[in-house]
C-alpha cells in the first residue's frame, strides 16, 4: 500500500491549487466584472430597486467626516460593487423558488403566485397591530381640517380620496399569518373623520373596488399581481367614483365617458416586485393601460415619474371645472383619464400645496389622493399648506376684536364652567393666568361669536402646557346645553409655550365657543386669548 502515498499526495496538492485559485478567482470576480461590464447601469439599483445609488464619498480631510467615511464608502460599495445584480439575482432564485420567501424585506409573497409590499407597517396596519391612538386621529383630523378650511376661505371645495392598500381589496390572497386580530387603521379614521370633522368630505375607495372584483380575470386583476399599485382597471374604478362625488359637489363631470376608454397593453416591466428582486423576467406580467380613443386634452408640462412631479394639462373651448389633484404614486394612473374631464388640470405629486399658486390656478375643487399606508408612517404636519399669508400675520392686520380676555379684571373677566378653577395671576415679566383642569370635562366659556360678513373669526391664544396635548374648541348653537362630547376644532399643544391662531368656521347666526386648555388634568398658563375678525385671503 505504501507506493499509493505519493498519489494521494499529489493529489492533495492538486485538489488544494485548484481550491486557491477557485477562491482567489471568486475574489477577484467582482474587479473582473468592472473590467468586463465597465457600465455600471446594470449594476445600480437605480433601474431595478427605483432608488438613487449612493455617491462615492471624497476622502475626508477632518476627523468628523474621518469618523463617517467608513459607513458612507460601504454604502458606496454595497451599490456598485462587480457582479452585484447576479448576486442579488441568484439569491432571489434560491429564495423565491426554492424556499418560497421574499429576499426582500419588504415584499412578502401571498398565494397563488401574488407578492405584497410589506414596508410602511403595512403587515403590522392589515393584521390590525398598529392601532391608531387618540391623539394620532386627532392629528390627522385637525390637520385635514385645516387643508378644508383654508380652501373654503378661498372659494375651492375640497375632497379628500383614500387609495386602499392592496391587501385590503385582495386579502383572500394573503398568507395564512396574516388573519386580521384588530381593525385597520384606515377603517378608524374613516369612522373617527365623520365624528369629528364631517365638513370634510371623505371619499374610501374600499367598497368601489371590492364590488368591482366581480369583473377580475386572470389578465385583469384591480392591482398589479407583482406590484403594490391598482393597475388600469383599479384605476378606471377609482377615477369613475372620485368623478362622480366630484360631480356632486362642484357638477360639470360625465363619469360615462369612461366607458369609451380604450384598453391597451403597454411594454414591460411596470409595476412588480419581481424587477427589484432582478427576476423579473423570470415572473414576467402583463400591463395595460385605458385611454380615450381620441383624446382631446393637450398634456402643456409633466415631469419625471417622482416626488415633486408636476403635470398640466388644458381641454380647449371647455366649460368643464378647473381642478388641482395632490397626490402621491396613486396619481399619475388616473391623470390622463381626469384630464379629459377638466377644462385645466394640475396635478401635483408632493404633500402639501401653495396656497397662492392654488388661488392663481382658480379651481373649482382640490383633490388629495393618498394611499392608505399613508396614515401608518406619514407625519400630518407633511401636509401643512403652503400658506404665505399665515393666520398669524392676517390676524394683526385686523383691529375687529369679538372677544378677548380683560387682563385689567379679575382672573381676566374669565368664566370657568364645569372642573376648571382661574387662579390668581401670576404677575412676571409677562402675566399668565393659571387653569387648573381638573378634568376632561371642564372649559373656559368666550360667550357667543357672531362672524362678520365674509370675514373669519381667529381664535389667537398663548398657552404653556405641562405636557404634549391638544387644545380643545367647543362651539354650541343656540337652544343646545351642556358641553358637546367632540370639539368642533383642535390645534396640537407641545409641552412648555405654544402660540396658536386657529380659524374658526362658524354659522353667520354664530355660536357660543367654548374652549379647553388641554386634553388631559394639569396647570395649563394662558398668556393671551383673543378672537379677531379677519379678512378673506
Amino acid at each position: 500500500m505504501e507506493p499509493l502515498a505519493p498519489t494521494r499526495a499529489r493529489a492533495r496538492r492538486f485538489f488544494d491549487t485548484g481550491t486557491g485559485i477557485v477562491f482567489l478567482l471568486i475574489l477577484a470576480a467582482p474587479t473582473l466584472d468592472h473590467w468586463v461590464r465597465p457600465d455600471e447601469r446594470e449594476r445600480s439599483p437605480n433601474r431595478r430597486e427605483l432608488r438613487t445609488p449612493a455617491p462615492l464619498p471624497d476622502f475626508p480631510r477632518a476627523t468628523a467626516a474621518a469618523l463617517e467615511y467608513p459607513k458612507q464608502f460601504e454604502a458606496w460599495f454595497n451599490d456598485s460593487m462587480g457582479l452585484r445584480d447576479q448576486l442579488l439575482r441568484w439569491n432571489s432564485i434560491v429564495k423565491v423558488f426554492g424556499f418560497g420567501v421574499s429576499p426582500n424585506r419588504n415584499t412578502f409573497l401571498g398565494r397563488d403566485g401574488w407578492m405584497f409590499y410589506g414596508g410602511d407597517n403595512s403587515k403590522e396596519n392589515h393584521r390590525g397591530a398598529l392601532p391608531s391612538t387618540e391623539i394620532d386621529l386627532r392629528r390627522w383630523a385637525a390637520m385635514i381640517e385645516r387643508r378644508r378650511l383654508l380652501l373654503k376661505s378661498i372659494g375651492v371645495e375640497y375632497l379628500f380620496v383614500i387609495a386602499p392598500d392592496k391587501e385590503s381589496i385582495y386579502a383572500d390572497f394573503l398568507p395564512d399569518e396574516m388573519k386580521p386580530i384588530g381593525p385597520r387603521r384606515l377603517e378608524q379614521f374613516v369612522v373617527y373623520m365623520r365624528t369629528l370633522a364631517p365638513a370634510v368630505q371623505i371619499l374610501d375607495l374600499c367598497d368601489p373596488l371590492i364590488a368591482a372584483r366581480e369583473g377580475d380575470r386572470p389578465d385583469a386583476y384591480l392591482y398589479t399581481k407583482l406590484g403594490t399599485h391598482w393597475n388600469e382597471r383599479g384605476a378606471q374604478v377609482a377615477l369613475r367614483a372620485m368623478l362622480e362625488r366630484m360631480n356632486e359637489l362642484v357638477g360639470g363631470f360625465e363619469p360615462r365617458e369612461l366607458d369609451d376608454f380604450v384598453r391597451t397593453e403597454l411594454p414591460p416591466p411596470g409595476d412588480s416586485m419581481a424587477t427589484s428582486m432582478y427576476i423579473g423576467d423570470l415572473l414576467p406580467m402583463s400591463i395595460h393601460e385605458y385611454a380615450p380613443p381620441q383624446p382631446k386634452a393637450v398634456e402643456k408640462h409633466t415631469g419625471g415619474y417622482t416626488f415633486g412631479r408636476v403635470r398640466k394639462s388644458e381641454l380647449a373651448d371647455s366649460t368643464r371645472p378647473r381642478v388641482v389633484l395632490i397626490h402621491d404614486s396613486f396619481g399619475p394612473q388616473i391623470e390622463v383619464g381626469l384630464s379629459e374631464q377638466c377644462s385645466y388640470l394640475e396635478c401635483q405629486w408632493n404633500w402639501a400645496f401653495d396656497v397662492d399658486e392654488v388661488r392663481r390656478i382658480r379651481p373649482k375643487i382640490l383633490v388629495d389622493l393618498f394611499v392608505e399606508r399613508t396614515l401608518n408612517h406619514a407625519d400630518p404636519l407633511r401636509f401643512r399648506p403652503l400658506d404665505p399669508y399665515p393666520w398669524e400675520r392676517r390676524f394683526a392686520m385686523s383691529s375687529s376684536t369679538l372677544v378677548a380676555a380683560d387682563k385689567d379684571a379679575s382672573q381676566w373677566n374669565l368664566r370657568g364652567q364645569g372642573p376648571i378653577e382661574l387662579r390668581p395671576v401670576h404677575e412676571l415679566v409677562r402675566p399668565r393666568l393659571p387653569l387648573v383642569l381638573g378634568a376632561a370635562e371642564g372649559v373656559i366659556d368666550l360667550g357667543t361669536v357672531v362672524p362678520v360678513q365674509g370675514q373669519v373669526p381667529v381664535l389667537h391664544a398663548s398657552i404653556d402646557s405641562p405636557l404634549e396635548t391638544e387644545l380643545w374648541v367647543f362651539t354650541r348653537l343656540p337652544g343646545e346645553l351642556g358641553v358637546p362630547s367632540q370639539p368642533k376644532f383642535l390645534h396640537g399643544l407641545n409641552k412648555g409655550p405654544n402660540l396658536i391662531f386657529l380659524p374658526l368656521a362658524l354659522p353667520e347666526s354664530g355660536a357660543r365657543v367654548l374652549i379647553r386648555p388641554g386634553r388631559d388634568p394639569g396647570t395649563y398658563y394662558l398668556r393671551e386669548l383673543e378672537i379677531r375678525s379677519v379678512s378673506q385671503p
